[in-house]
């Protein structure tokens, strides 16, 4: 995962892209515990969106 794409927890997904319809996500079996980059939330919602890491609260951390 680049360091542009951050896990998304359901409740943040509806308040911030509702919009959009429903989130394509990742395959139940796949799914790892994660933390929602806009509310600090464990998550397996299995959801994933783009953003600027320097744009959200809490985001994805990569070891370069």
């Amino acid at each position: 995962m680049s360091k542009w794409t951050h896990a998304c927890c359901d409740d943040c997904w509806n308040a911030r892209y509702s919009s959009r319809g429903n989130p394509h996500r990742i395959v139940n079996d796949f799914r790892d515990m994660e933390i929602c980059a806009f509310c600090g939330d464990r998550t397996r919602s299995g959801i994933y969106v783009r953003e600027d890491p320097a744009e959200v609260p809490f985001p994805h951390v990569i070891d370069e």
